[in-house]
Parts: structure tokens; C-alpha cells; sequence
């Protein structure tokens, strides 16, 4: 899955994929299918995925260049908070994505919204239609220190 990771130390930093494309959610290679209609929780608008629609595995898409991580918000990572978040999207022909619903909760609404708009924003070849699923962790990563601010005086 996509790591946002987080080297906690400081307060600012970047966030890193380490593992590159997205990992599935289940057995890989074989899309799974939905049994139910997805309903969008935690203020996400979508229109879920349609009774018997299959549900690809997002790695095993051609992902373009350059496609955002999640930012780690600031909240979570002062008090510790780590968690997985799973999006389903619709990938259109033209390889941008739509529809992103939430699936599973990190446990954080910070979390799941900063997944949710890096995934928005993802692109794929065009020619790929159809349903996608991402997990998208956020973990941290070494031992916290503070960093005082420093001003640019000039």
C-alpha cells in the first residue's frame, strides 16, 4: 500500500511512499466483487460501486508518474496516530479517477480526508476503466523530537 510514513522528527517533513504503487486488499490478481452496494461514510460523496461491479486491485493498474501521497496531518502525528485508510474510486477512460468513497476508516477523519483528496487527485494511462481499491497507511516512523521554529531574519 502506499506508506505515508512520517519521520517524526521535528514538525515538519515529507511524506514518502515506500513501497511504490498501491498493494491489493486481498488475493492478488484476481479482482474481487462486491457484494452490496458501498455507501460512503465519514462526509465522502460518492455513488459507491454498483451491485456485482468488480473491484480491481489499484497496483495492478499503469499508475502515471507523479501521483500524490497523502499529507500526514498535524494533529495525528503530534499524539501518535497511525492507521490504514481504504478508498474504492471509479477510474474513468481517460485515467483520472471519480468517485472516491470511503471504505474503511483509519480511525482518524483527518486521515481519511487527507487520503481521499491525494487519491482525487491520481492519474492512470488512459484506457483502464473501471473500479479500483486503495489502502493508504499512515505510519511513523523513528523517534520524536522537537525542533524549535527558526525565523528568517534579514
Amino acid at each position: 500500500a502506499p506508506v505515508v510514513t512520517q519521520n517524526t522528527t521535528g514538525t515538519r517533513g515529507q511524506a514518502t511512499n515506500t513501497k511504490g504503487l498501491p498493494n491489493s486488499f486481498g488475493a492478488q490478481g484476481s479482482p474481487a466483487t462486491v457484494s452490496g452496494t458501498t455507501q460512503s461514510r465519514g462526509g465522502f460523496q460518492g455513488v459507491g460501486v454498483p451491485f456485482g461491479a468488480q473491484v480491481r486491485d489499484a497496483r495492478s493498474l499503469e499508475a502515471m508518474p507523479g501521483n500524490p501521497l497523502a499529507t500526514y496531518p498535524l494533529p495525528d502525528r503530534l499524539a501518535n496516530r497511525e492507521g490504514t485508510t481504504v478508498l474504492l474510486g471509479h477510474v474513468r477512460n481517460d485515467g483520472h479517477i471519480e468517485n472516491v468513497t470511503l471504505e474503511q476508516s483509519s480511525g482518524s477523519r483527518l486521515m481519511d480526508e487527507s487520503a481521499a483528496k491525494a487519491f482525487s487527485k491520481w492519474k492512470y494511462r488512459p484506457g483502464q476503466e473501471g473500479y479500483v481499491r486503495l489502502p493508504m497507511q499512515f505510519k511513523l516512523v523513528g523517534d520524536a523530537h522537537v525542533i524549535p521554529a527558526q525565523l528568517n531574519r534579514e
